[in-house]
């Protein structure tokens, strides 16, 4: 992704084909499984994310304490975060143009873990924004 405007291709692809991104970002965080495991330290991260446009498309995300990745399905699944909005809002809280406690307010980022366990988000947040920054546009 190259600044603005590759950002701008990015949203609009999510617009047209969620999947079409989400998935090879998944597998690409896949390939980051020691940072991941670094970050979470012996612990899981279970996160949903509610895409909003014509659709809504919700993926349900495990982070495990080894750094796999995972989609699971709804049945039992439990979120630490759920992040619900249009793609320019949830990229925009990954990337930091929208801060948390706006994203919380306005009902973008839903915490569910206890206060002690925050410190973990932040760093997560910004490996996922590393990835995200390193994804191609068309």
């Amino acid at each position: 992704m190259q600044g603005d405007s590759g950002l701008r291709l990015l949203i609009e692809e999510v617009r047209q084909a969620p999947n079409a991104v989400v998935l090879p970002f998944l597998a690409a965080l896949r390939a980051r499984r020691d940072d991941i495991a670094a970050l979470l330290g012996g612990r899981s991260l279970r996160v949903e994310v509610v895409l909003v446009g014509e659709r809504r498309h919700t993926y349900r995300i495990v982070f495990t304490p080894s750094g796999h990745v995972e989609l699971t399905g709804a049945y039992g699944f439990d979120p630490h975060l759920r992040f619900e909005g249009t793609a320019d809002r949830l990229f925009g809280l990954l990337l930091g143009t929208l801060d948390t406690f706006s994203a919380v307010y306005d009902e973008v980022l839903t915490l569910y873990f206890p206060p002690d366990e925050l410190i973990h988000y932040p760093r997560i947040r910004r490996l996922l924004a590393q990835q995200l920054e390193a994804c191609p546009s068309r």
